[in-house]
C-alpha cells in the first residue's frame, strides 16, 4: 500500500519547495561568481558554481520544468569545462553567468505566478553558453547537431515492460504509468499490457533514474528494459542520469573528503533518496581532478546498504532547520504579545494585594515575568535574519552600474551578519539600493578625475551595519567628491526650496532629500529627474528610522540611517497628558528637565521656543496637539522632553513622565483608522490604551506654540 501511495502523489505540492530552494542556489551562484578571481579562479568555487547548476537542472527534470531544465543544461556545460580547466573564465563567461541567473529567476517566478518568458533571450542565451563552451569555435557551427550540443529533445527512450507476475498486484494501475511518464515527455505507447509484456517510446531526453523510480514501485527492476535512442553521444547521457540531487563523486575534485561529499549529496530535496540506498564505491571515487576528462565515467554498480559500523555524520543545514510561513511566525508574535500584555494586566490587578500575604502569588507572577520575556526574546528571535539578505545583493548592482558608467568601483561590506528584523529588512531594499545608485552616480569620480587629484582609480563604496545603543546603524560611505554646499544652495533656490538665511551644513545636506530636488546637469537612465532620495527619506520615516548625512568636500560622503531592533517591539517611555497617557519612543528621548522662566522665550509670529545648553528649541505642548483638558498649562510646573527628529531637536511639554516600559506595538489603522502624529497603539497593564507618539509627524504637522 505505501508503494501505491508513491505512484499516486501529486508532486505539485513540492513546486514551492523546489523553487525556494532554486533561489538559494542562484544566490549562491551569484555570489560565488562575483567574487571569482578571473586570474587565479578557485576550483572549489568552480565545482560549487556548477554543484548548483547541477541542483537547479535535477530538480527542474523531476518536476517536469523542462524550459529550466534546457537552460541549465548549456550552462552546465559550460560550467563544466571551466571545472575540469579545459576553458579559462572570462568576463564575457562572468556576464553570460549572470544574465543566465537573471533569466532563471525570471523563469522561476513565471512557474509560481503565472506569466510569459521571453523563449527568444531564452534561445540566444542558450547558443551564446554553448557557443562560449565551444572555445574559439564560430557560433554557426555551434548550430550543428553534435555530441556536445546535440538538443535534449532528438533523443527517445524504448521501454519495454514484461512483469513475471501481475503488475498491478500492488496497486499501481495503466493510466497512473502513463500519466507519470507523460510528465516526463512526449509519450507513445507502442503496445499495451498484453502477452506478459508493454512497451512505450518517450520522446525527449528524461534522466533514467526518473524512469527507474517509475517502475521501481510496479515489479523488480530487472523486468524493465531501457533503451536510449539518440543521436548524441553516450557520454553525455550518462552525464545526465541521475535526480540532480547528488552528484558522483568522480565528478568531484579530489581536495573534497568523503563527509563533503556526503552533505553535498542531500543538498537537494531528499524526500525521495534512501541515505541507506547510496553506493559505497562512490565514497571512494574522486582520485585525480581530472580524471573525468579523459576516462570514461564508471558503470554504476547496483546500491548496497550501508554498513551499520559507519560513524554518523553530523546534521545537515536541511536537517538542522525548517521552512515557516513567515504569517505562521506573526501569528505567533501576536499571541506572545498578547501574553505580555495579560502579564501586565496581573501585575496591574495583584498590586493590591498585600505581598506578606499572597507570596506565592508574587512569586508566581515572577516567574511568568521571567518566562514570558523569555520567550518574548525567543520568538522575536526567529524574525531575525542577517542583513547580508540585503547586502548580499549590491555586489551584482555595484558592478553591472560601475561597467555602465564607465567607473571603477569596488564595494566593502561590514557587518554583514548584524540581524535584523525580517519586515525591516526587506523595507530595507529600496532606500539602500537609491543611496548606493547615487553615491556611484554622484559621489564616486572617473578614474581620470581621480587620478588627477591623486586618488586611486578605483572608489570605493562601503556598506556597514552594526548596533548602536538599542538601534541598528545601517551606514552607506564613499570615498568620492562630498557634497558641494554651494552647488546645493543655488539648486534649492532655484527651485524654491525653502531655506533659511545662514543654514548650517546639517541643514544643507538635507536637501537632498527635498521632493523634486537635483544637482544632475542632464538626465540619465540612473539619476537627474530628482525622485529617488525623497524616497529613502519617506521609506526610512515610516521605518521609524533617521537619516543623518556627513560629507566632506573631495574625501567623500557618509549617510547613516538609524534602525529600530524591530517593528513589533518598542522600547518607550510612558507620559501623561491630562488623563491620557502616550508612548514615546526611548531612542528618540535626549533629556527630560523641568524649565525655569529664564530659559522660555517668545518669538514673534514663530510662537515659543525654550533655551538649552545653547540651543534654541520649538516647544510644543502635545495638550495642544492632541487637544486635550492638561493639568498644567504653564511648563515650569510641567515637564519638557527634548526629542530628535530629521527636522532637528524638538521640547514636548507634558504633565509628567510615568515609567519606562517595552511595549507591544498595534497597528491602530487595522482597528481604527490613521491618526496624524500617532503610528501605533499598545495595552497598558491597566487595560487602558496608550496612543505611541511619531516624531517625524508630529515635528511636520505642528508649529510652535
Amino acid at each position: 500500500m505505501e508503494e501505491a501511495r508513491f505512484m499516486s502523489i501529486d508532486l505539485s505540492q513540492f513546486h514551492q519547495v523546489f523553487i525556494d530552494e532554486a533561489y538559494e542556489h542562484l544566490a549562491t551562484m551569484e555570489s560565488l561568481l562575483l567574487a571569482l578571481d578571473l586570474e587565479t579562479p578557485s576550483l572549489d568555487d568552480l565545482n560549487a558554481i556548477f554543484r548548483a547548476a547541477h541542483s537547479i537542472k535535477g530538480g527542474a527534470g523531476t518536476f517536469g520544468f523542462t524550459d529550466i531544465a534546457q537552460l541549465t543544461h548549456a550552462l552546465e556545460t559550460l560550467l563544466d569545462r571551466l571545472r575540469k580547466e579545459e576553458l579559462h573564465p572570462t568576463d564575457v563567461m562572468i556576464d553570460a553567468f549572470l544574465h543566465c541567473c537573471d533569466l532563471l529567476s525570471s523563469m522561476l517566478d513565471v512557474h509560481q505566478h503565472g506569466g510569459e518568458v521571453d523563449q527568444a533571450r531564452i534561445e540566444s542565451l542558450q547558443a551564446e553558453l554553448l557557443h562560449l563552451a565551444e572555445g574559439d569555435e564560430p557560433l554557426a557551427e555551434v548550430s550543428q547537431p553534435s555530441a556536445t550540443t546535440q538538443p535534449a529533445t532528438e533523443a527517445s527512450w524504448l521501454i519495454k515492460l514484461h512483469p513475471a507476475e501481475d503488475v498491478f498486484a500492488k496497486g499501481a494501475s495503466w493510466e497512473a504509468i502513463n500519466t507519470d511518464l507523460q510528465a516526463l515527455g512526449e509519450l507513445q505507447v507502442l503496445s499495451e499490457l498484453s502477452e506478459g509484456q508493454a512497451s512505450w517510446r518517450l520522446l525527449g531526453n528524461p534522466e533514467r533514474a526518473d524512469l527507474e523510480e517509475i517502475f521501481a514501485y510496479v515489479c523488480a527492476a530487472d523486468e524493465v528494459t531501457f533503451t536510449l535512442e539518440e543521436t548524441g553521444s553516450q557520454e553525455e547521457t550518462e552525464d545526465d542520469l541521475g535526480f540532480g540531487f547528488f552528484i558522483d563523486e568522480a565528478e568531484l575534485p579530489a581536495e573534497l573528503d568523503k563527509l563533503q561529499a556526503e552533505q553535498e549529496d542531500e543538498q537537494g530535496f531528499g524526500f525521495f533518496i534512501d541515505e541507506q540506498s547510496l553506493p559505497l564505491e562512490t565514497e571512494m571515487a574522486a582520485t585525480e581532478p581530472n580524471k573525468a576528462a579523459t576516462e570514461k565515467a564508471p558503470e554504476k554498480k547496483p546500491a548496497k546498504s550501508a554498513s551499520s559500523g559507519t560513524a554518523k555524520r553530523p546534521a545537515t543545514a536541511a536537517e538542522a532547520s525548517i521552512r515557516v510561513g513567515v504569517e505562521k511566525v506573526d501569528q505567533l508574535i501576536n499571541l506572545v504579545g498578547e501574553l505580555v500584555i495579560t502579564r501586565s494586566m496581573l501585575a496591574q490587578s495583584l498590586s493590591a494585594l498585600d505581598p506578606m500575604e499572597h507570596e506565592e502569588i508574587y512569586s508566581g507572577l515572577s516567574s511568568l515575568e521571567r518566562n514570558s520575556r523569555d520567550l518574548q526574546e525567543a520568538v522575536m528571535s526567529i524574525r531575525m535574519m542577517p542583513i547580508n539578505f540585503v547586502f548580499g545583493r549590491f555586489p551584482r548592482v555595484v558592478r553591472d552600474l560601475s561597467s555602465t558608467m564607465n567607473k571603477k568601483v569596488a564595494l566593502k561590506l561590514v557587518g554583514e551578519e548584524t540581524e535584523l528584523d525580517k519586515g525591516l529588512i526587506e523595507k530595507l531594499a529600496d532606500p539602500l539600493t537609491h543611496l548606493v545608485r547615487n553615491s556611484i552616480d554622484h559621489g564616486i569620480e572617473s578614474p581620470e578625475e581621480r587620478l588627477a587629484v591623486g586618488k586611486p582609480e578605483q572608489g570605493t563604496i562601503t556598506l556597514s551595519a552594526g548596533h548602536q545603543g538599542g538601534s541598528i546603524l545601517v551606514e552607506v560611505i564613499d570615498d568620492g567628491a562630498g557634497l558641494n554646499r554651494d552647488k546645493l544652495i543655488a539648486s534649492a533656490t532655484k527651485k524654491g526650496v525653502p531655506l533659511s538665511e545662514n543654514p548650517t551644513d546639517k541643514e544643507v545636506w538635507q536637501l537632498i532629500f527635498a521632493a523634486g530636488f537635483s544637482t544632475a546637469a542632464q538626465v540619465t537612465d540612473v539619476s537627474g529627474r530628482g525622485v529617488g532620495m525623497d524616497v529613502v527619506m519617506r521609506n526610512i520615516t515610516e521605518m521609524k528610522g533617521q537619516i543623518e548625512v556627513d560629507s566632506e568636500p573631495g574625501k567623500g560622503t557618509r549617510i547613516s540611517l538609524r534602525l529600530p531592533l524591530t517593528l513589533a517591539i518598542l522600547d518607550g517611555m510612558s507620559l501623561r497628558v491630562g488623563d491620557e497617557v502616550f508612548i514615546l519612543p526611548l531612542t528618540r528621548i535626549i533629556e527630560s528637565m523641568q524649565p525655569d522662566s529664564e530659559q522660555l522665550k517668545t518669538v514673534s509670529g514663530q510662537g515659543r521656543v525654550v533655551h538649552i545648553r545653547g540651543e534654541y528649541l520649538p516647544l510644543i505642548s502635545l495638550y495642544k496637539v492632541f487637544n486635550l483638558e492638561p493639568r498644567f498649562t504653564n511648563p515650569e510646573e510641567g515637564i519638557l522632553v527634548v526629542v530628535e527628529s530629521a527636522e532637528g531637536k524638538l521640547a514636548l511639554f507634558v504633565d509628567e513622565l510615568i515609567s519606562q516600559n517595552q511595549v507591544v506595538i498595534k497597528s491602530l489603522e487595522t482597528h481604527y483608522r490613521r491618526v496624524e502624529g500617532v503610528s501605533g497603539a499598545t495595552i497598558m497593564g491597566d487595560g487602558r490604551v496608550a496612543l505611541i507618539i511619531d516624531i517625524e509627524q508630529l515635528a511636520r504637522m505642528t508649529q510652535p506654540v
